[in-house]
């Protein structure tokens, strides 16, 4: 099961997200074959904060370890993640949000012999609501330097704590319970939902981020997640996630392990794909083209949509959305590109049981 992202359409139009559509099979330690993928990703880090994780391969680490209260399908809707269910009131400006219970926080070992002198002997802690109050504290702070805090401005309280002029303790997002959160708005806003599912709103327990004293999500044994897959291995050249044991919720993987390898690129990138060294890449335009160059990729290989900004006032309207694709003449599209029209709007191999692990934007 691997994440799909959202965020900005300019980024969405100078990207191409290519997947060849196997799996390959590792001989890994458990000591039988894991079925894992192999990813090609754009960027380098050595830091999966959710709160200041940069797009490409850090931010597909964090979309795979950590689950937010939403989780956004590949219709770009919100489906339950931590939160099993929401209710909207007060005209689109209060939002409570009732969390799944005996969701736990997954500590690996690693973390328990790097952190033993740090955190207590028995630290297997629940995720609550207050890591969601936390995390998204942690978002709108200035010293935090997350780069679309912008977008939660909306939220009662952080316009003015973005600004400095308030402590991130006045933000309009309350634990009312244990497994309940509330969050205010200034205004009704189109599109808050499926916000929720940025990793800037992934949730952060506090006591292990003081007991890292600055350190969070730099080396493994200063790493938790709550998601699907959990961080095992990364460094220079790669970073290695695998199938959580500790996860509980709606979205079980679809896969053992995935291997998410740093830039390469020119011919060596365009080769490895062809002979599907790789399973996937997150590809510029300039880069992709290569691929034209070298072989002609049929349906299952590259994939060509709409891409719509729900975002946008007009946009998160559905039936204008409906509108505009039903305006468009698919047969006269692909025939510039020398294609067939798909019969469907997603091959099997994604279909909505599947994540996307690339981060590319809605």
């Amino acid at each position: 099961m691997l994440r799909k992202g959202g965020g900005n359409v300019k980024k969405a139009v100078s990207a191409i997200l290519v997947i060849a559509l196997a799996f390959s099979l590792f001989s890994g330690c458990r000591g039988k074959d894991l079925s894992a993928l192999n990813l090609v990703v754009e960027g380098v880090t050595k830091c999966f904060d959710p709160q200041i994780a940069a797009p490409g391969a850090a931010e597909v680490v964090v979309r795979n370890c950590f689950e937010g209260l939403v989780y956004i399908n590949e219709n770009g809707e919100a489906e339950p993640g931590a939160a099993i269910s929401w209710n909207i009131t007060d005209g689109g400006t209060r939002y409570v949000f009732n969390l799944r219970q005996g969701a736990k926080w997954n500590i690996t070992d690693v973390v328990r012999e790097g952190m033993e002198e740090r955190i207590p002997e028995n630290f297997a802690p629940e995720v609550t609501a207050a890591d969601f109050v936390f995390g998204l504290r942690r978002a709108v702070d200035p010293n935090t330097g997350t780069a679309n805090a912008a977008l939660l401005s909306n939220i009662t309280g952080a316009a003015e704590i973005l600004a400095g002029q308030a402590q991130p303790d006045t933000l309009g997002v309350t634990a009312t319970g244990k497994y309940t959160l509330e969050i205010t708005l200034n205004q009704p806003e189109a599109g808050f939902l499926e916000l929720l599912g940025e990793p800037m709103c992934m949730p952060c327990n506090e006591e292990f981020f003081n007991a890292t004293g600055g350190r969070y999500c730099l080396l493994m044994k200063y790493t938790i997640s709550n998601g699907p897959f959990f961080l095992t291995r990364f460094d220079d050249d790669y970073s290695r996630i695998v199938k959580s044991d500790t996860y509980n919720g709606p979205h079980e993987p679809k896969t053992d392990v995935i291997w998410i390898f740093g830039d390469e690129t020119g011919e060596a990138l365009v080769s490895k794909l062809q002979d599907k060294t790789y399973d996937g890449a997150y590809l510029s335009e300039y880069a992709a083209a290569g691929l034209k160059t070298e072989r002609t990729y049929g349906a299952s290989d590259v994939l060509r949509g709409l891409i719509f900004n729900c975002r946008n006032e007009d946009l998160a309207n559905e039936q204008i959305r409906a509108a505009f694709a039903a305006a468009t003449d698919l047969t006269e599209v692909c025939a510039m590109f020398e294609k067939t029209p798909a019969s469907a709007v997603c091959p099997e191999a994604l279909s909505p049981k599947v994540h996307t692990a690339l981060s590319y934007d809605t």
